[in-house]
């Protein structure tokens, strides 16, 4: 049953009166307040409890709740053996992966598993949770960072056009301190890393 359940007072007045009258389901229905489907199933849910009307008084609503709702059934139903959403994250990564093709091989090991659009809703809702950052707080060139390229040729080249740039515009002068040199290159409007000596 996908919808939520209904109060112990509404499920004991809907099989109470089932038992007592052997009223249609329509009237259990219409005098609860709630669809004939959800009298059906819950009728189905206590005569495979074997319970008998009136209740016992002893039995309360916990215990009534245990025999209706077995603790294993709920945990399996909600789950339906999805696989991993980090899975099917780099899945998709691949070339001519789509969401369709894993949600068919996933149908294919659990038929009574989730329909594609609640599949697609379920990954969806995964990939717009918010990722775990870590801000670190420092001040202004306290520390460097630096990041790994991902593509080595591409960094290689800008590296050689900014040397080139920096050999230009500094062919002609002539420095006596790394002092003189690290100035005229901020003078220049660059950032790249200080020389420093050691």
């Amino acid at each position: 049953m996908a919808g939520r359940r209904l109060s112990m007072r509404k499920i004991k007045e809907s099989s109470g009166s089932s038992g007592k009258m052997d009223a249609q389901i329509s009237i259990i229905a219409q005098s609860c307040n709630i669809a004939r489907s959800t009298v059906r199933e819950y009728l189905r849910r206590a005569r495979d409890a074997s319970l008998r009307w009136p209740l016992d008084p002893v039995l309360d609503d916990t215990a009534l709740e245990n025999l209706l709702f077995p603790v294993g059934e709920a945990a399996s139903d909600s789950q339906q053996h999805m696989p991993s959403m980090d899975y099917l994250f780099l899945e998709l990564k691949r070339p001519a992966v789509t969401l369709e093709i894993l949600w068919y091989e996933y149908k294919q090991a659990n038929p009574e598993g989730h329909q594609y659009s609640q599949f697609c809703n379920l990954y969806r809702q995964w990939v717009k949770r918010p990722d775990v950052t870590l801000r670190q707080q420092h001040g202004a060139g306290e520390k460097l960072f630096v990041g790994r390229p991902r593509d080595k040729a591409k960094m290689e080249s800008a590296v050689l056009a900014a040397e080139r740039w920096i050999l230009a515009a500094l062919r002609n002068h002539t420095f006596f301190s790394l002092g003189e040199l690290n100035r005229a290159r901020s003078s220049i409007g660059l950032y790249t890393m200080d020389i420093r000596s050691t």
